[in-house]
């Protein structure tokens, strides 16, 4: 069983529920997640939580702000990047790092890396969005 993967969108939400939980525990109950520096001050660990994940969400849409391949980019490599797209798959599915793939990729096909690793992530959004390749294009008969 594989275990669930956290982009940083998810990982984000999670840390800013949990600082919004560690707030309100040390508003009602006692300040039981603030680490004491002196005697008269202590620090609030839910500010660090809340911190990581508002960066974490920052990151996730800066990436997904950037990270689409440009009209110029897929006329230039689109045909080298459908000969490398079998090669990529299965280094995904041996479970290679995403450098270690785009560095092969260069050296085989000639893609920059930076290229490589966004058709990736654009090749990993398209399958996880559920397209089942395996059915036949649907029929035009008229009922």
């Amino acid at each position: 069983m594989k275990a669930p993967r956290f982009n940083p969108r998810k990982l984000g939400i999670a840390f800013i529920i949990l600082a919004v939980v560690m707030f309100v525990v040390e508003l009602v109950w006692k300040p039981v997640f603030t680490l004491p520096i002196t005697e008269s001050f202590g620090f609030p660990v839910w500010i660090l939580s809340a911190i990581y994940g508002a960066l974490q969400v920052y990151i996730w849409q800066a990436t997904q702000r950037h990270v689409p391949l440009t009209n110029a980019e897929l006329s230039t490599w689109g045909t080298k990047l459908e000969e490398a797209t079998p090669t990529i798959l299965d280094m995904i599915q041996g479970h290679e790092k995403v450098g270690d793939i785009a560095l092969a990729v260069e050296k085989q096909h000639g893609i920059p890396p930076e290229i490589t690793i966004r058709y990736i992530i654009a090749l990993g959004q398209h399958l996880g969005a559920g397209v089942d390749y395996s059915e036949q294009a649907p029929s035009t008969e008229s009922e």
